[in-house]
């Protein structure tokens, strides 16, 4: 399993938006300049989001994001951005095959733990 650059990038933007006052609506610049990412790529993550009901929009002069669902595990964004994180491994092949399960589940679990 390996972490991409975009997936370590939305986690940041969701613990951003995470410790931010639940009514106030932040820029996509303000989080881009925050958490030192480029603000095409904090769009094009935050249009991720906003797609799947995890932030919502605001358009116009004041406009911005806000994040709308609470609680979301480390998996939840990772599998997001990335799809199919985690391959599927039979865990009845050998003892290769059974190591590199159980490492995929113990760090599944971890991230499902994990929650923003």
């Amino acid at each position: 399993m390996l972490i991409n650059q975009e997936s370590l990038y939305a986690l940041k933007i969701i613990y951003y938006l995470s410790k931010q006052d639940k009514s106030r609506i932040i820029t996509g610049k303000e989080i881009s300049n925050s958490e030192n990412i480029s603000i095409n790529f904090t769009l094009k993550i935050l249009g991720i989001f906003c797609k799947n009901g995890i932030v919502e929009s605001f358009k116009g002069s004041k406009g911005g994001f806000r994040l709308k669902k609470k609680n979301l595990s480390f998996y939840e964004i990772i599998n997001l951005i990335q799809k199919n994180t985690f391959t599927s491994v039979d865990k009845g092949k050998g003892e290769v095959e059974m190591f590199i399960y159980e490492v995929q589940e113990n760090l599944r679990n971890m991230f499902e733990n994990k929650v923003i």
